[in-house]
């Protein structure tokens, strides 16, 4: 009796020993962990450089989430304040009306501002993006100007006295 006892108690643990000898792939599926599938994702969790890009990007789009937030609710409360007037005013005057009037015009003034914000944000990020390509670019193109002088036999300078000439 005890040995069976035994048996089964050891069965169980090596089922689940072998059930937990698995990795999530990046399909999402379940993997031994000798599989390539566990491989990949083993690489790319011991990659800081990747793990550092996700964070800053993860970082990023709370940071970008949260402004669009904070700016919706922001246009969210000015078009309560603007319904709690509206309703104020349908029993007011002619005067009372015209300023109504001009409340909206100063939310739709604010909300071209909120909008010309996001678009000043999106430019700048442009901006940010196209400052990079062409550093990226100019060091591509000094590497190339270097890698030819280096091909050539002379220094850098002369190279571009060379290239200058002709």
């Amino acid at each position: 009796m005890n040995f069976q006892l035994v048996i089964t108690i050891v069965s169980f643990a090596m089922i689940n020993v072998a059930h937990a000898a698995k990795c999530q792939g990046p399909d999402g599926n379940w993997y031994p962990y000798n599989s390539p599938q566990c491989d990949i994702v083993s690489q790319d969790e011991i990659d800081p450089r990747i793990e550092l890009e996700r964070a800053a990007q993860v970082r990023e789009d709370k940071r970008l989430e949260y402004d669009a937030n904070f700016q919706q609710q922001r246009i969210d409360l000015l078009r309560l304040e603007q319904q709690r007037k509206m309703m104020e005013l349908q029993y007011s005057s002619h005067a009372q009306n015209r300023a109504l009037r001009m409340d909206e015009r100063k939310v739709d003034l604010l909300e071209n501002e909120v909008n010309a914000d996001r678009q000043y944000t999106k430019e700048i990020q442009n901006d940010e993006r196209i400052q990079r390509n062409i550093s990226n670019i100019q060091q591509t193109i000094d590497i190339r100007k270097d890698a030819e002088a280096a091909r050539l036999g002379v220094t850098r300078q002369q190279y571009d006295v060379i290239r200058n000439k002709y």
